[in-house]
């Protein structure tokens, strides 16, 4: 009940939140069978609302334990079907707990559920992706294992791809990767553990570069989107024309200099100061009567959700405060 419930009003904050929201090859998630969703991390809690916003089928995620800290935090996290991971270096002294939370995993695979996770463990805004972790892997051929391969499991990598995921009525596209069956890995499995392990991570981690726009070269990233954008190639077209969008940065990173780099990076800090974005600047112009209504039913839209956001933000933040301060209404009161 609570689940459909967030999942709807995350959906419309969502839909109000982003101009436009695509989720292609949702089709290669596939009913009656245990699946792991394994996705890009860009964008901290947005990425999760995403994933379970958009999809019919019920979602279970991985969250880092320490979010299970209170009644309350544990109580809410379990009604968004959020499932406690341990790390070491997260919270050290609790990874006995996640026995528990294998089990759990298992459960939910004998039911034939969807459980996400974002295998590049913390969130980063940088285009690229960074070494996975194999948790969800070893789990998913322990689960084989403990069935003798005999129940098929698949792990299906997802691209999260942003237009810009901290601007206002922007866009984004999912891409939804190819299923790697568990069974295709049990010979080698079964002979040598690790390396199968290895092996499955390096499939999974060769899709999400597929699925995502990525830059591999961090120190060309200003350069290439500067580039491109001279080129009349925007990450706007995200969704229009992805794949012609990640074939023009992949060519502009292999094809770069040193000098054309530093040029171009030159170029981009005194576009950003002089303030000269063509893109917004052909928005503002090109935007009607009709388009500031929407603009300003769409913040009424979502207000609720940013206000309630400030108010749970600063009663965190100053609960001490408060506790003092009902304290001295109480004997004003008095």
């Amino acid at each position: 009940m609570f689940y459909n419930f967030f999942r709807l009003f995350f959906l419309i904050g969502l839909r109000a939140y982003f101009k436009k929201i695509k989720v292609e090859g949702a089709e290669n998630i596939p009913a009656n069978t245990p699946v792991i969703l394994l996705c890009n991390h860009q964008s901290a809690i947005m990425d999760a609302l995403l994933t379970g916003s958009c999809f019919k089928q019920k979602i279970y995620f991985m969250a880092r334990g320490e979010t299970f800290s209170t009644k309350f935090k544990n109580w809410f996290m379990m009604q968004v079907n959020a499932i406690p991971i341990y790390r070491p270096d997260m919270s050290p002294g609790m990874e006995w707990k996640n026995k528990a939370t294998m089990n759990e995993c298992y459960k939910l695979f004998d039911k034939n559920k969807i459980i996400i996770t974002f295998p590049e463990g913390l969130s980063f805004t940088e285009p690229r992706i960074r070494p996975l972790k194999n948790g969800m892997v070893r789990i998913a051929l322990g689960y084989g294992d403990y069935h003798a391969f005999a129940k098929e499991l698949v792990i299906v990598p997802m691209g999260i791809n942003y237009e810009d995921s901290h601007k206002f009525r922007t866009q984004v596209l999912v891409k939804v990767g190819q299923p790697i069956k568990i069974t295709d890995y049990e010979k080698l499995y079964k002979e040598k553990k690790p390396e199968a392990i290895k092996q499955m991570i390096n499939e999974v981690k060769e899709q999400l570069e597929v699925l995502t726009l990525i830059i591999d070269k961090p120190e060309n990233e200003i350069a290439i989107e500067t580039a491109a954008s001279m080129k009349g190639v925007y990450k706007e077209s995200i969704i229009k024309d992805f794949n012609g969008l990640k074939e023009t940065y992949s060519n502009l990173n292999v094809s770069m200099t040193d000098g054309q780099k530093s040029a171009l990076e030159n170029i981009a800090q005194k576009a950003k100061k002089l303030g000269t974005d063509i893109r917004t600047i052909n928005q503002l112009q090109s935007e009607t009567g009709w388009d500031k209504i929407k603009n300003v039913l769409v913040l009424i839209l979502v207000f609720p959700i940013f206000l309630s956001g400030l108010v749970n933000s600063a009663i965190r933040k100053y609960r001490y405060h408060l506790r003092y301060l009902c304290f001295l209404c109480l004997l004003c009161n008095l």
